[in-house]
C-alpha cells in the first residue's frame, strides 16, 4: 500500500513538473501603453516580483502566475505579467502577437529566452 502511494505521488509530481511553464516556453504579457513599439530585443529581468492570484489572460493565451519587474532599453521599467518567475539577468524577447483582455486592455505577448548577448563592457 505504501509503495502504491509513493509511486502515485511520484507520478503526480512528474506530471506537474512536465506541464509547468519553464523558461524555454514561458511568456510575458506587457501592456501596450508601457512600450513604444513591439521591437523589444533585450530585456533585463530583475528579482523583484509581485504575487497575483493565478489567472488566464486573453482567453487562456497566457497563464499568469505573477508580475515581474523588467527593464527594457526602449521603454524603461515595467511590471510584466509572467507565466514563470525569471532569474535576474539579460534575456531576449520574441514578439508573438497582441491580445485584448475583457477590459479592453491591449497586451504585447513575448516569449522570454536566455540571452546569447555579448558581455557588457
Amino acid at each position: 500500500m505504501i509503495k502504491n502511494i509513493i509511486a502515485y505521488s511520484l507520478i503526480v509530481w512528474a506530471f506537474a513538473a512536465i506541464s509547468s511553464p519553464n523558461p524555454a516556453n514561458a511568456r510575458a504579457a506587457i501592456l501596450q501603453e508601457d512600450l513604444p513599439d513591439t521591437e523589444v530585443t533585450q530585456i533585463l529581468t530583475t528579482g523583484h516580483s509581485v504575487y497575483v492570484e493565478p489567472f488566464d489572460l486573453c482567453n487562456g493565451i497566457v497563464h499568469i502566475i505573477g508580475q515581474q519587474l523588467m527593464a527594457i532599453p526602449q521603454a524603461g521599467e515595467t511590471l510584466a505579467y509572467v507565466e514563470f518567475e525569471y532569474t535576474t539577468g539579460r534575456k531576449t524577447g520574441d514578439f508573438l502577437g497582441t491580445c485584448v483582455d475583457e477590459f479592453n486592455n491591449t497586451y504585447y505577448i513575448y516569449e522570454i529566452n536566455s540571452c546569447p548577448c555579448p558581455p557588457r563592457e
